[in-house]
């Protein structure tokens, strides 16, 4: 069931309406809110009529969040033609789990190690302001947030050799953080045939090393 509905990664949740099948698919940890909102979209049916994303910029979200500045955060704002592994993370003032994401992923020394085989940028997912992404198109972080259909915040696109190899769009800790990041910049996406592949794989050969695996925040 899981590949039929093209889970993969967990957790996953994906919700099943009677007479249409799949309507969302939420990938990784949600706060509260996040989740609220989901089931407020499902139980609404408003997927008949609106995407998920379109709904979700219809939601009172007071500013709850003031950027952080991280060592490794790099300031670009044209990607066009950049072939290395490049990190996109979009984040907001809206955004409920940012604060602690910074406290306890971004700044764990693990994820720091991974973070820096790549060109990492933040983005205001509210942002107007012109940036152009891998394909060439000239866009903003907002438009690019909406036409990449992110629903969570904070949000990390990973890419490699200009296409999108890996994104998450939900919470995770630091274990499978900093295995996606490595999952990239390894090259290791064209080993496998997907993360979950990958994933075990690593985790059979970090036991076989004697290494403990804190799947803790």
């Amino acid at each position: 069931m899981a590949r039929q509905l093209r889970v993969v990664a967990t957790p996953t949740i994906v919700f099943l309406a009677p007479d249409t099948g799949p309507v969302l698919q939420l990938t990784g940890y949600r706060d509260a809110r996040a989740v609220r909102h989901a089931l407020e979209y499902v139980h609404g049916r408003h997927y008949r009529s609106q995407a998920f994303t379109e709904y979700l910029a219809t939601r009172e979200m007071p500013a709850v969040y003031e950027f952080r500045d991280h060592p490794q955060f790099a300031v670009a704002t044209y990607f066009k033609g950049y072939r290395k592994p490049l990190a996109i993370l979009f984040e907001d003032r809206h955004c409920t789990a940012c604060a602690r994401f910074q406290e306890r992923t971004l700044h764990h020394p693990d994820v720091i190690a991974e973070m820096k085989r790549f060109l990492f940028v933040r983005l205001d997912a509210d942002s107007d302001r012109p940036v152009v992404d891998p394909a060439g198109n000239m866009t903003t972080p907002a438009q690019w947030a909406k036409t990449l259909g992110l629903t969570y915040r904070p949000a990390l696109v990973l890419f490699d050799e200009g296409r999108e190899i890996f994104r998450i769009d939900g919470q995770l800790y630091h274990f499978h953080f900093k295995e996606a990041l490595r999952y990239v910049s390894g090259g290791h996406h064209r080993r496998y045939p997907n993360i979950s592949a990958y994933n075990a794989a690593r985790r059979e050969e970090l036991l076989q090393q004697g290494i403990d695996i804190d799947y803790t925040e």
